[in-house]
This record gives C-alpha cells, sequence and structure tokens, in this order.
C-alpha cells in the first residue's frame, strides 16, 4: 500500500521544476537579469495534489498545472524519499499555459 500526501483547504502541494523557457519569455513580462538570477532555476513547478478549498471557493489549480512559485514562501517538505514544497493557493503567483 503506497501512501499519499493529501493537501488540506486551500494549499497545493508543489514539485519544483526546470521549465525550457528564461522567467523573462513567462508572460511576456521582462524581468532584468540581476532580478532573474535572483529567483534562481528553480522558480516554477508542477501541482503535484490540491486541498479542497475552503469555505465556498473551490481550489483554481489542479494536478499537473504548471505554476510560477514565489523566492519566500511555501514549506519545504520531504515525503517518501521526495522532496516538494506545500504553498497555499493564493501564494502561488501565476499559472503557466503554453
Amino acid at each position: 500500500m503506497s501512501r499519499r500526501l493529501i493537501p488540506l483547504f486551500d494549499r497545493v502541494l508543489v514539485k519544483r521544476i526546470k521549465l525550457d523557457v528564461k522567467p523573462a519569455q513567462i508572460g511576456g513580462v521582462f524581468i532584468p537579469e540581476s532580478a532573474a538570477k535572483n529567483t534562481g532555476d528553480n522558480a516554477t513547478g508542477e501541482v503535484i495534489a490540491v486541498g479542497d478549498g475552503i469555505e465556498d471557493k473551490k481550489a483554481t489549480l489542479k494536478i499537473g498545472d504548471k505554476v510560477l512559485l514565489p523566492n519566500y514562501a511555501g514549506a519545504p517538505i520531504k515525503f517518501s524519499g521526495e522532496e516538494y514544497d506545500m504553498y497555499r493557493e493564493d501564494e502561488i503567483l501565476a499559472k503557466i499555459e503554453n
């Protein structure tokens, strides 16, 4: 029996990934090179699990979505030998679409 990690309420479990695009290309927003260095290559992630939401607000994100992550938010989690980050949905900056 495999164990699963299921976020509660408005929390989102994210695994950091590296995209093939530079941060300045995401959404057409220009990010100076000095600022791009501060975000590192891991400013993006893939949604692994999503909570049910809170009160009358359902979760906006779904499993498999690619997202833009903030620098100083989220909680690092190690689970079953993998590294993840847990965020509140409103901490995630944007959803990345192709």
